[in-house]
């Protein structure tokens, strides 16, 4: 299976591609570009297993899986059904899957098998490369099926070639922000975390788990949106703003960002995925959970909102200026097709200790 970041390439290579500065911009007393990076590791995992299956009465079900020497399979469960939801499940080496097939006595591997009451979950740690069966076993049930949703993936001992191209590629992406922006520097990891959900401290964790969901609902191009979200976290806490823990401002920065890379599209899919949750059993929820976020419905019809306003950007542009890097600002102030407060340009420009003299050269 692809990494689950796959699909946002084309989508950071174009933004990046429309950020990146000349490199004859003059340069002022805090133009930082050097002290601005983003650094971007992807765990180099193989997801393995991720349905929900009935198994009958009497049966059993199972999944071979190729596994490497060094590499730590994670098996997670969730079972329902029956008189008390349990079920069995087994890994097994091939040998002993022949026996348990002829319903011989077999061995399994020590903490991955038995009875599955509810949910479950371990790790396992491959002992050496070779063909492995996940058993999942109804066979002792007379009349009742059970339902599993099973979620098995492996996280590799080293990274593989796919992991360190798209890691290339988006350090090589998220590496133009810094060509853009003033900012202390961070770090983005991709990687399973065991919900379906992203971070941001400020350093950014997007959830494999996350990235998973969307693609399976059609609505791959939403996760760029949910990485702009974080952004919009780490950044505005980075420059020190009060509102960087407001998530509905969090949403509208990632709203500023989708329009300026024309990728309206990912914001689209963003509100369609909040509108399908529901919003009854989200704000019960909220009573018992401390979450900032504005029920998902909500979030839907304010991204719509926003991508209606026709002076968004104008907005954000105040909050902006202060932390762009020079030569953005410097290329903003010649370009007579960018709608923006010019006069606001040159005043951080001069602020900045460039002369009046260095600004005048750069009208248009």
């Amino acid at each position: 299976m692809k990494h689950p970041t796959c699909c946002l390439l084309v989508f950071l290579l174009g933004t990046s591609e429309s950020s990146a500065m000349p490199q004859n911009s003059p340069s002022c007393a805090l133009d930082k570009t050097s002290n601005s990076s983003v650094t971007v590791s992807v765990e180099p995992s193989i997801t393995q297993i991720r349905q929900k299956v009935a198994v009958s009465a009497g049966q059993g079900l199972a999944y071979n899986l190729a596994l490497a020497e060094g590499s730590a399979l994670y098996a997670r469960f969730q079972v329902s059904g029956g008189l008390n939801n349990t079920i069995k499940v087994w890994l097994l080496d091939e040998r002993n899957y022949q026996r348990y097939n002829a319903h011989q006595q077999f061995s399994y591997f020590t903490g991955t098998s038995g009875q599955i009451r509810g949910t479950g979950n371990y790790v396992f740690q491959v002992p050496a490369t070779n063909l492995y069966y996940l058993v999942v076993d109804n066979s002792q049930a007379w009349v009742l099926p059970r339902d599993v949703q099973l979620y098995v993936y492996s996280v590799l001992p080293q990274h593989n070639s796919e992991t360190i191209a798209t890691e290339q590629t988006l350090n090589t992406a998220f590496g133009k922000l810094g060509e853009l922006f003033v900012f202390p520097s961070f770090h983005i990891s991709l990687k399973h975390c065991g919900v379906v959900n992203a971070f941001s401290n400020p350093d950014i964790t997007i959830c494999s788990e996350l990235a998973e969901t969307l693609a399976e609902q059609n609505l791959g191009d939403a996760i760029s949106f949910v990485i702009f979200h974080e952004l919009g976290h780490s950044l505005m806490r980075l420059w020190g703003l009060p509102s960087y823990d407001n998530e509905d401002v969090a949403d509208e920065f990632a709203t500023v960002f989708m329009v300026l890379g024309k990728q309206q599209k990912g914001a689209l899919q963003a509100a369609q995925w909040w509108a399908s949750q529901t919003s009854q059993q989200e704000a019960l929820s909220k009573l018992w959970i401390d979450d900032r976020h504005t029920v998902s419905p909500q979030r839907a019809r304010n991204i719509i909102h926003w991508l209606q306003q026709s002076d968004l950007l104008q907005r954000w542009f105040h909050v902006f200026v202060p932390h762009i890097q020079t030569g953005a600002l410097s290329q903003m102030l010649g370009d007579s097709s960018l709608n923006v407060d010019k006069e606001q340009i040159r005043a951080e420009l001069q602020r900045r200790g460039c002369t009046t003299q260095q600004v005048a050269k750069l009208l248009p």
